[in-house]
Formats: structure tokens, C-alpha cells, sequence
């Protein structure tokens, strides 16, 4: 069964941004088949990449798909 975390970003500071990737990587980590998706709109986009960026680190495995619809973008990692 997969099993998906999703995350809306609208804004945050630097240690939400720490805390955040680090439910996102545990989440990941904690099991097969499962998804991730981070949602953020304008000012809140690098806040986005960021997280990205350090679940791409921190997961070698995983599959990332993003995505731009209405001006809102999706990181989506899967395991």
C-alpha cells in the first residue's frame, strides 16, 4: 500500500525549514512505497527548493517529479 505525506508550504523561517525536511526524509526513509509532496506558491517557491534540495540529499534513491500548475509548483519524491 503507498502511503503519501503532503505538505503545504505557504511560508517559513529557517528551522521550519529544517524541520520540515527532516519529517519529509523520515517519513521517506520509514518504509517502501511512499510519497511525498511539497505544494508551495510564489514567496514560499525557494523555501520549497530548499526542503528539495535536502531530501534530495539525504535520499540517493528516490524519484523526483515536479510539476507547475497555476503558478504553483510540486516537488513530488517517491521510494
Amino acid at each position: 500500500m503507498d502511503e503519501k505525506l503532503k505538505i503545504n508550504i505557504h511560508s517559513a523561517n529557517k528551522q521550519n525549514i529544517k524541520r520540515v525536511s527532516r519529517k519529509c526524509v523520515e517519513f521517506l526513509k520509514s518504509g517502501k512505497n511512499r510519497t511525498v509532496v511539497l505544494k508551495a506558491k510564489s514567496s514560499a517557491i525557494p523555501k520549497a527548493i530548499s526542503i528539495s534540495e535536502v531530501v534530495k540529499m539525504e535520499i540517493s534513491n528516490a524519484t523526483q517529479i515536479n510539476s507547475l500548475i497555476n503558478l504553483e509548483v510540486s516537488f513530488i519524491f517517491a521510494t
